[in-house]
């Protein structure tokens, strides 16, 4: 799983642990960071799956053999 999105959703539990302790006129803004923070979650996993899905389908079969590498000499004199 992407790092991001266990760290968006460690805070969004964090932010929902707090709405009990937070003042009655601010309880809002835990439950609204909360909500955000499980949207980042989401929203940083979906990226993470789509990117990994993306490059599987770049990268070429291991079967077919990989252009030999080119090494530079130096010439000269």
């Amino acid at each position: 799983m992407d790092r991001r999105a266990i760290f968006f959703l460690g805070a969004a539990v964090v932010c929902a642990l707090l709405v009990p302790f937070t003042g009655a006129d601010h309880r809002w803004l835990a439950i609204a960071l909360s909500a955000t923070y499980l949207l980042l979650a989401l929203a940083s996993y979906l990226d993470f799956r789509t990117r990994r899905s993306s490059l599987a389908e770049r990268t070429p079969p291991s079967s077919t053999p990989s252009p030999p590498d080119r090494v530079l000499t130096r010439t000269g004199g």
